[in-house]
């Protein structure tokens, strides 16, 4: 299997709370190498 598999999660302080306090997380995943990059993006204030 070549590429990345990309998985988008938003991660916060309640995961059970849906606010506009979450924090997206994107994380790459190489099936070849089973590396696994994680980008937490900046959050906003």
């Amino acid at each position: 299997m070549n590429g990345l598999s990309t998985v988008t999660v938003t991660v916060g302080n309640d995961l059970n709370n849906s606010n506009n306090n979450k924090s997206p997380v994107l994380l790459l995943a190489n099936p070849d190498t089973y590396e696994y990059i994680l980008i937490l993006s900046a959050a906003t204030p």
